[in-house]
């Protein structure tokens, strides 16, 4: 059975939960694109993503259908991987979910004080930007 449109259901800007048969995806948008599934391969998927305005996504898997989450989630890692993702989709009247893992998009950097408050230049002790009584 041939498809001229397939619908990927993606999941993103949430994260893995869980262990075992308790794993799911917490958070996050679903929104559910159409394409050629003929003319998908790795490159073109990644197109897709960018596209669609994914950011900082580090991970991408699909789940088989018919799985739990912590059985058939597959990794989308190159041209074999979307061919296995389509196979499974023909077997699923064309529809598949697809889950983005994101990266932190901005790193805090925090300074442990080993001894005590910081002092300014005058050396005057900061508390770094607190109220008054440094709360």
């Amino acid at each position: 059975m041939a498809f001229d449109t397939a619908s990927i259901r993606f999941h993103f800007e949430g994260y893995f939960a869980g262990v075992d048969e308790e794993l799911e995806y917490v958070g996050g948008c679903i929104n559910n694109l159409q394409f050629d599934p003929n003319k998908l391969g790795f490159h073109e998927f990644e197109k897709l993503c960018e596209r669609s305005g994914y950011k900082n996504v580090i991970r991408i898997f699909y789940r088989r259908p018919g799985f739990l989450l912590c059985d058939g989630l597959k990794p989308i890692i190159n041209d074999d991987s979307i061919l296995g993702m389509t196979g499974e989709m023909y077997l699923n009247n064309g529809f598949i979910d697809v889950y983005l893992e994101h990266g932190i998009d901005d790193v805090v950097q925090v300074e442990l004080l080993e001894n005590g408050p910081a002092e300014d230049h005058n050396g005057h002790e900061q508390n770094g930007g607190l109220g008054k009584d440094g709360f």
